[in-house]
């Protein structure tokens, strides 16, 4: 997912073309890759031309990619507007604004001698751009919509937008009534991202806006399958009753384990790989976004795995002649430590890297040389590298081709 801010800036152009009163401002720098949705916004000033550099970047870490983006913008006299011959650009790196000079064009683009006013342009530069932030929270269901709401301004001279990631949330719906503006999203991801509402409501009395951290989560359907697992709250309750009926990882695994044991109430589990959904081209550091799983288990007969293809939609069991030998049995009920614990055990030993995949399983070893070992977290890192997990918190790091789990080491 990706958060609405500013981003750096290393260089800045500007030139004016008073033919077609037209100003075109070219930004180059750095942003970390993934970011999108670059725009240079217009802040309200008295005396001068102010813009702010913002784009959505991604919340994971990444490598940093350079950009280069240009913005037209109309302004029918340069002289009025910006007195100074100066625009501001804010970004990250020049919280205060960087002052720009305004190359002016003329006949096929060679430059003219600019119009010289008095006035004292320069000092409203410094000025505030009455620029006010206020923030909320909202919890969404995933590809559920949910709605933000602000009034209208009454001056009748000022203006209510908001402002999204496009590949996070989608508008679904905008509405009016008794004053004011409802814009409905509905979320194409989980994760967290924003919204934004900006209100102006005239010259004077600055710009409003209001961010709207959105956390989107997951309802998982298959607790419809078997009102045995959990008893859950209809979905007109409020969101704090929806957050029962959350399952995490293990809440996961142990829908599956139910759905096998239906069939085949002898069956073990094995082990458990957890992927993120096709097409996910970025690694990830919430464990909790990787919403397929593959379970393999042990039958008296063979073996037998289950698929999910999504959050709580379960592929029909499989099931083998061929046995699985040299694994120890998991109890899911039994484990002490989740595997969000497991990621916070990897963050104390300054393990921040984001990761792939992650899987529950026990060393790969007969189960007669590790008698009752307990199943460990693994997580396939960015780097290539395998992070070991015990159920204590210890940690192992192996590398890619180590992947039976070494006897040495925790």
């Amino acid at each position: 997912m990706a958060t609405f801010g500013l981003i750096s800036l290393d260089h800045a152009t500007a030139t004016y073309d008073p033919v077609k009163h037209q100003l075109r401002v070219n930004v180059e720098g750095s942003a970390p890759h993934g970011t999108h949705g670059i725009q240079l916004k217009p802040i309200q000033i008295i005396g001068g031309l102010r813009y702010e550099l913002d784009a959505w970047t991604p919340t994971y870490p990444v490598e940093r990619r350079p950009y280069h983006y240009e913005q037209t913008f109309d302004i029918p006299s340069l002289t009025v507007e910006a007195p100074s011959g100066e625009i501001t650009i804010v970004s990250l790196n020049h919280p205060c604004g960087l002052p720009v000079t305004v190359r002016w064009l003329g006949y096929k683009g060679t430059p003219t001698t600019k119009l010289v006013v008095s006035g004292n342009g320069a000092h409203s530069l410094k000025q505030q751009d009455g620029t006010q932030v206020d923030a909320d929270n909202i919890t969404a269901l995933y590809k559920e919509p949910f709605n933000v709401k602000e009034p209208i301004p009454t001056s009748g001279q000022g203006f209510a937008k908001v402002l999204f990631d496009p590949y996070a949330l989608m508008m679904a719906n905008s509405s009016v009534e008794h004053g004011i503006i409802t814009w409905t999203l509905n979320s194409l991801k989980t994760g967290r991202t924003q919204v934004i509402v900006e209100r102006w409501a005239g010259e004077g009395l600055g710009l409003i806006r209001k961010v709207y951290n959105v956390n989107v989560v997951v309802l998982d359907n298959v607790l419809a399958q078997d009102s045995s697992i959990a008893q859950v709250d209809c979905l007109s309750g409020t969101v704090e009753s929806q957050g029962k009926a959350i399952l995490d990882f293990l809440g996961r695994v142990f829908v599956a384990v139910r759905i096998i044991r239906k069939a085949v109430p002898e069956a073990q589990l094995l082990w458990v790989k957890a992927k993120l959904p096709r097409g996910v081209i970025y690694p990830v550091t919430d464990p909790n976004l990787l919403s397929h799983l593959e379970c393999r288990f042990s039958t008296p007969s063979g073996s037998a795995s289950m698929t999910s293809r999504g959050w709580g939609d379960w592929a029909p069991p499989v099931f083998s002649h061929h046995k699985i030998i040299g694994m120890h049995h998991i109890d899911v009920e039994k484990l002490p430590m989740h595997i969000n614990g497991a990621v916070e055990a990897m963050r104390k030993h300054h393990i921040k890297d984001a990761f792939w995949e992650a899987s529950l399983e026990s060393p790969s070893v007969a189960p007669e040389e590790l008698p009752d070992e307990p199943p460990y977290y693994v997580f396939h890192m960015v780097d290539g590298k395998h992070v070991w997990v015990s159920q204590t918190g210890e940690i192992c790091v192996t590398e890619a081709c180590e992947r039976v789990f070494p006897k040495q080491g925790l």
